[in-house]
């Protein structure tokens, strides 16, 4: 698969200027101009099928089950979006259930590589902590959308700020 997509989740246009654009941001998941979403029932499925059989690319969204995600990846789906931090508030253990379904998606990536060339990335939503994000980049998931916030965090870490100030201060005295 190629390289790892990065989102920011947010609708908020002030606060995406704050943000983009930016070289590690791929771009924003709540443009509907982006990406087609179809839910993983039995319609959103079926419909899902219809437009990635036409070419559009479509986020399989509101993953909830392992299965789930591998029908996503089955009908070629670009995207399949579980929403960690809702299955942990619902007491699942979402980073071992997340765990499971990039396996699947491998698994399923790998033979549909050798047949039609599609791949279907786990764009994993809901996403709270600097913690969760980096076990889910542990788990090799292909794409995470985080919100503005945590974009910050992830950037902007204390002790490299620290540094970059004594560095500045060093240059100055030049």
């Amino acid at each position: 698969m190629s390289s790892f997509h990065l989102y920011l989740d947010s609708a908020d246009l002030r606060e995406l200027r704050t943000c983009l654009p930016h070289p590690v941001v791929h771009g924003v998941t709540t443009n509907p101009t982006l990406l087609k979403r179809a839910g993983v029932t039995r319609q959103g499925l079926q419909a899902g099928a219809h437009l990635s059989a036409e070419g559009v690319p479509v986020t399989c969204t509101a993953i909830y089950a392992a299965e789930q995600a591998h029908f996503a990846a089955s009908l070629g789906a670009a995207y399949a979006a579980p929403y960690l931090g809702r299955l942990q508030d619902a007491g699942i253990d979402g980073l071992a259930l997340i765990g499971q379904m990039q396996s699947l998606i491998d698994r399923g990536n790998q033979r549909s590589n050798q047949h039609s060339g599609t791949t279907t990335r786990l764009l994993v939503a809901s996403v709270r902590t600097r913690e969760a994000y980096l076990a889910l980049l542990q788990l090799g998931v292909g794409a995470i959308t985080i919100p503005p916030r945590l974009l910050t965090e992830l950037l902007d870490h204390p002790a490299t700020l620290e540094a970059e100030r004594g560095f500045l201060a060093d240059a100055a005295t030049l």
